[in-house]
């Protein structure tokens, strides 16, 4: 049986995800973001740009909870754990961005930090 509640979240949430990649992708075309996708084996609504992923999953076994994401294909930067703090970037779960403003600033962040670190590798420079 299908919980009506569960089933309004998980929508919401897959609706927030689209929202916030389309956004995402009309402010960084420069980025050439790929069209955002459904993937059926984690089920997340996802897309990636530059070598970066970026996406809202309803969940899965890294965290229980619905969850936005970004990281970069290349590993994670140096920098701040509390800002990359998953194995595979980082999340910020239902709650901490519930809205497409916060969920955009969580991609945004993410994209200026694998820049940065891009860039000062890249050149050898720290500032």
């Amino acid at each position: 049986m299908i919980e009506p509640g569960a089933a309004r979240l998980l929508a919401e949430w897959c609706g927030l995800g689209a929202q916030v990649l389309s956004r995402f992708a009309a402010e960084a075309p420069g980025d050439q973001p790929a069209v955002p996708v459904l993937w059926p084996a984690h089920f997340d609504a996802g897309m990636t740009a530059t070598a970066i992923s970026y996406g809202a999953s309803p969940g899965d076994d890294h965290v229980a909870d619905p969850y936005l994401y970004v990281g970069p294909h290349d590993g994670l930067p140096p920098g701040d754990p509390a800002f990359w703090n998953a194995p595979f970037g980082a999340v910020r779960i239902f709650g901490q961005a519930g809205t497409v403003a916060e969920a955009a600033a969580l991609s945004g962040d993410g994209r200026e930090r694998v820049l940065a670190h891009a860039t000062t590798t890249a050149t050898g420079r720290t500032s």
